[in-house]
């Protein structure tokens, strides 16, 4: 259990640094980026059959408590 939250962090923090050098090396924004990575993350994700663990009962919570407070934060 530990060794596949370790990883999902792991593959997370990868993609944010990514993201991160996507900004830099095309001057996008930093929020544009991050959406390009996550997409093409998710369609990396999808050609490897790869189980990230997260389920669609979950999906609502990370939404609401990971992800939106990031938006907002960003927002304001």
């Amino acid at each position: 259990m530990v060794a596949t939250v370790t990883g999902q962090v792991l593959a997370l923090a990868g993609i944010a640094i990514v993201a991160l050098l996507l900004t830099r090396v095309t001057r996008l924004e930093l929020t544009l980026s991050c959406v390009l990575c996550g997409f093409l993350a998710g369609r990396g994700i999808a050609l490897l059959d790869f189980d990230t663990g997260i389920r669609a009962h979950n999906l609502e919570e990370i939404v609401f408590y990971v992800i939106l407070p990031v938006l907002i934060f960003e927002a304001s």
